[in-house]
């Protein structure tokens, strides 16, 4: 009997652990883009360079935990296609002194349906500022996980000052929001 129990106890704990993956943001086919307002006209710019990392526990295509999350922007690939736009972007994030924009993982809040509610840290412009991150997931035939949603952002939160031009004629506003899809593969 006790010899049962152990195998029990092995098998099953053998199962979980192989049952959590670990997976890596696919640059190729993912995207970010940042949007926003101006006195003018609305903006975007996309985000060419990032990386992130996640653990997903899958079932039948269905996520049934997420022990960690992990996404880095390199602030300098933040493109308008727009010059002075895009050192204005730079210049408000200070990204000389802060080149990299963090989500760190601190706990999976909630899963519904097709929903993650993601708690983690949101560092921008050396100023971090704890977020629920809400994204509808995706899993594919081939264990690939797509995240896609919106996270709206206030600006000032992070004591960054809307970028301004045209001698101030030009004012963007203080709230951005970032739409996301991100691909997820197993490594």
């Amino acid at each position: 009997m006790k010899v049962l129990y152990i195998f029990l106890v092995s098998f099953f704990l053998i199962t979980i652990v192989k049952a959590q993956q670990t997976y890596s943001v696919s640059l190729n086919e993912s995207s970010v883009l940042i949007k926003g307002t101006s006195s003018v006209h609305d903006w975007e710019s996309n985000v060419e360079n990032f990386t992130g990392s996640a653990i997903f526990t899958i079932t039948d295509g269905v996520i049934e935990s997420l022990a960690a999350l992990n996404f880095s922007v390199e602030a300098q690939s933040i493109k308008s296609g727009k010059r002075i736009m895009d050192n204005k972007t730079k210049d408000a994030l200070e990204a000389k002194d802060h080149p990299q924009i963090q989500f760190d993982f601190i706990s999976l809040e909630r899963i519904e349906n097709d929903t993650l509610w993601v708690k983690g840290n949101l560092s921008l412009a050396g100023v971090s500022e704890e977020i629920i991150l809400t994204g509808v997931y995706e899993v594919e035939e081939n264990g690939s996980v797509w995240v896609s949603g919106s996270q709206p952002v206030d600006m000032e939160d992070y004591n960054i000052k809307p970028p301004t031009a045209m001698m101030g004629a030009l004012k963007t506003g203080k709230d951005v929001n970032i739409e996301y899809r991100i691909r997820f593969s197993q490594n």
